[in-house]
């Protein structure tokens, strides 16, 4: 399994990461013009949900610690 679900942003806050960065696209994954869903893979790194997408579509990888996600 690749996800292990979306994330709300209370839940960023509470973990301290509201200020955290999507590395896929560098944007803050809390504030920008329009709330984004968040989602986090099964090796905790936490992305945008249509960066990460698009990440997957290239790559069946992660895009922080490179852990294979799929076969």
């Amino acid at each position: 399994m690749v996800l292990l679900g979306r994330i709300k942003t209370e839940e960023l806050k509470s973990l301290k990461m509201e200020t955290e960065p999507c590395s896929i696209c560098l944007e803050s994954l809390v504030s920008g013009p329009k709330p984004r869903d968040i989602t986090r893979m099964t090796c905790s790194h936490v992305f945008h949900n249509g960066c990460l997408l698009e990440w997957l579509k290239r790559k069946n990888t992660c895009p922080l610690c490179r852990t294979e996600l799929y076969d």
